[in-house]
């Protein structure tokens, strides 16, 4: 319906799939999925033939997916060569793996970060990346050793200390059943 809303119709389900193609069949599929979740997505002809004719026209907007496209065959090769052999560790095959996956991240936010800016959303574009850079500041320390590792609060110290005197205590119950 002109207002987004789907048409239930009951056919044989006999005849409808053998008449019906892939693209038809997994277009249904994915209207019943949007259903379920409660989605109403409207896409009008005029946005159809945009996206259609950037595509036609812009040449970065197959870059784009062609180098993300690349990036992740590289990473598949990866993980199925580290699969092969299990016996030796594959730190470097995972720092190309995260490393590709970084890269993968910055062509997707440099694509939005052009599509924004086209958007004349250039504003909303420093303001996200102002709260992603917020964001990033709050880590988690990691120490080495206990030296390295900030004093705790005594009374903390003791709470969890009760917590694992009760853990230990349930685990010893558990294994003499």
């Amino acid at each position: 319906l002109p207002d987004g809303t789907p048409v239930q119709i009951v056919l044989n389900p006999l005849g409808v799939p053998s008449r019906m193609n892939i693209g038809q069949v997994l277009e249904t599929h994915l209207g019943w999925a949007v259903q379920g979740l409660g989605m109403k997505i409207k896409a009008t002809d005029l946005h159809i033939q945009n996206v259609l004719k950037e595509a036609r026209t812009d040449a970065s907007y197959w870059e784009q997916i062609d180098a993300i496209r690349g990036l992740y065959a590289e990473i598949e090769e990866l993980e199925a060569k580290a699969k092969e052999d299990v016996t030796v560790p594959h730190f470097d095959i995972d720092e190309k793996i995260i490393d590709l996956k970084s890269q993968i991240l910055g062509h997707v936010e440099s694509a939005a970060q052009k599509k924004l800016e086209a958007l004349g959303g250039e504003a909303r574009y420093q303001e996200l990346k102002a709260i992603e850079a917020k964001y990033n500041a709050l880590h988690v320390e990691f120490f080495d050793s206990e030296e390295d590792a900030p004093e705790m609060d005594p009374a903390l110290v003791e709470e969890l200390e009760a917590i694992n005197k009760v853990k230990t205590t349930l685990n010893h119950i558990e294994s003499a059943r």
